[in-house]
């Protein structure tokens, strides 16, 4: 990963906010690019005062929700018939889909904000979400929230430290590992109080005294 970024600064300080917006882009669309080396030279070129830090994450934030909205129609309109989008087996594997599907069925609507940070299951999940019939306003919510917390850090992240890209990816792997551990506490939270909720009412049944006759 650290070795495209180079490639990508010198990309984005020719092309500046119209090649942020249409590379992130892609990247939603499931092009085997990683969003991070993109954010981490978007925030460098943002601290070299090629673009405007502020105006930077705007644009990235509007290529990548696009991106995934796009993928989210795909899946609405061709989810029943995946086969009229063989360009897209190219950038998706049969593994990648089944492990979404799996995270769609074991944790609901709330993988649509998971794998923002995970990387190689946004595009397939999303396009999922859209043929098993999420709601778009459910998957803009989790899509917007999880890149409002995502791409904000990454970048400033970037243009924080400046030449010491390292200092940056190291920082940036570090918080979205907080992220999933946060959200796996909050899962099994979850959990718990489910299993709790489901278990009250049995036991209420089999304690509860029998009516006299």
């Amino acid at each position: 990963m650290h070795d495209i970024i180079p490639h990508l600064i010198g990309w984005l300080q020719n092309f500046s906010y119209v090649g942020i917006f249409f590379i992130l882009l892609l990247c939603g669309l499931g092009v085997p690019l990683p969003e991070e080396p993109v954010l981490i030279a978007s925030g460098y070129v943002a601290y070299q005062k090629f673009t405007d830090l502020n105006l930077t994450i705007l644009v990235a934030m509007v290529g990548i929700l696009l991106g995934d909205l796009i993928a989210y129609l795909l899946g609405r309109r061709y989810g029943s018939h995946p086969e009229l989008l063989s360009f897209s087996r190219r950038f998706v594997t049969s593994r990648q889909l089944a492990k979404a599907r799996r995270f769609l069925h074991d944790h609901g609507n709330r993988t649509i904000f998971i794998v923002r940070f995970m990387p190689g299951l946004r595009m397939p999940t999303y396009f999922l979400a859209g043929s098993m019939g999420v709601r778009m306003s459910v998957f803009i919510g989790y899509d917007f929230l999880a890149a409002l917390i995502s791409v904000p850090v990454s970048i400033v992240a970037a243009w924080y430290f400046g030449p010491q890209i390292d200092q940056a990816l190291r920082f940036t792997g570090r918080f979205h590992k907080v992220i999933l551990g946060a959200i796996g506490l909050f899962l099994v939270y979850w959990g718990y109080r489910a299993f709790q909720h489901f278990r009250r009412p049995a036991a209420g049944r089999r304690s509860k005294p029998a009516q006299p006759r």
